[in-house]
């Protein structure tokens, strides 16, 4: 073993969490003995320190395989923070999209497996651009080192659905009820499923009568590529912003006055803007 892998070794072993030194600076010259001797061992560890070799910890890192089938990576191993910003998980797990983990892995985040071989940047980068355009991932790696959370139009419209379906209303089987408690009274229970059930009509019919806000910019011919939460948006309820990548100089122009809508456009390096109406005074 070389000498280099020793040491590596023994200070992995022997980390240094604190460092000793002197809470003052000395700002005139050792004069006698013991100042002298306390500043070379000043020295030394300190030089002891600069010399530390530090072994960077792969615990910290998650793990992924990537399912070429499928053009996403199942997560085998999670840290701390990673399903707040990243990935989507069902009843089959945990995965990552192409973008989001090829981001990770050069954020040092992650490393994806691929029949049991960990891959390096550049398979990845291979595996990203068969799925996305390099256009799409250069923007969604600027965005996201600046904090931001995306999430594609699809996942997010699966999100929102699963929303509305927790808040329906629980719909009660009387049969399932007399199984479980043959002891229940019909007549009571019949009751107070009517009464649920007129009171949720009355409720419903109120919600369509009452005024609401309307956006006008809800209904749009085409999705996002993604949408934007800023990292205040605790909630993550609603899109502070809506992104649309477009290719070079290739963009629709009813999409440009939307307040919510922000363009990409990627040549030398990805330019991000957003328009909006202007009310401009009529002058006599």
């Amino acid at each position: 073993m070389s000498f280099l892998a020793q040491k590596c070794i023994q200070n992995h072993k022997n980390p240094i969490v604190k460092g000793n030194f002197p809470a003052q600076k000395l700002f005139f010259a050792a004069k006698t003995a013991d100042e002298k001797n306390a500043l070379e061992e000043n020295l030394n560890y300190l030089k002891d320190v600069l010399d530390f070799q530090k072994v960077e910890k792969r615990s910290r890192r998650a793990h992924c395989v990537w399912l070429q089938e499928k053009n996403l990576a199942q997560v085998t191993k999670v840290v701390k923070n990673l399903t707040k910003l990243f990935g989507f998980q069902n009843k089959d797990g945990l995965f990552l999209y192409p973008e989001e983990m090829l981001f990770l892995l050069e954020t040092n985040k992650l490393e994806v497996f691929l029949n049991d071989v960990s891959l390096s940047v550049e398979k990845c980068y291979e595996c990203v651009t068969n799925c996305i355009s390099l256009t799409k991932y250069r923007v969604y790696k600027k965005l996201a080192l600046l904090g931001y959370k995306l999430i594609r139009a699809e996942q997010y419209e699966n999100i929102i659905l699963k929303k509305r379906r927790l808040q329906e209303p629980v719909q009660f089987d009387l049969a399932k009820r007399l199984k479980h408690d043959p002891d229940l009274n019909l007549e009571q229970s019949h009751t107070t499923t009517n009464e649920s059930s007129y009171i949720s009509n009355v409720l419903q019919s109120l919600r369509s009568l009452m005024p609401c806000t309307v956006d006008i910019y809800q209904e749009e011919c085409i999705k996002p590529n993604y949408y934007i939460f800023i990292p205040t948006n605790i909630t993550n309820s609603k899109p502070d912003f809506h992104l649309f990548i477009w290719e070079r100089d290739q963009w629709d122009d009813q999409y440009l006055n939307c307040p919510k809508n922000v363009h990409a456009i990627c040549n030398d390096d990805v330019a991000l803007f957003k328009s909006s109406y202007v009310h401009v005074p009529y002058l006599l």
